[in-house]
């Protein structure tokens, strides 16, 4: 039961963890402004 949601559901996860990181790698360079903002 559990297994079969985790099959489920681990495709979404790691579409959604690949789309945070390619979005994290295009604007890196504005995190990295802002966490030097913030500082």
């Amino acid at each position: 039961m559990i297994l079969n949601l985790f099959q489920k559901f681990t495709p979404k996860l790691i579409f959604v963890n690949a789309f945070i990181l390619k979005v994290y790698k295009e604007n890196e360079n504005y995190f990295a402004l802002f966490c030097v903002k913030l500082n």
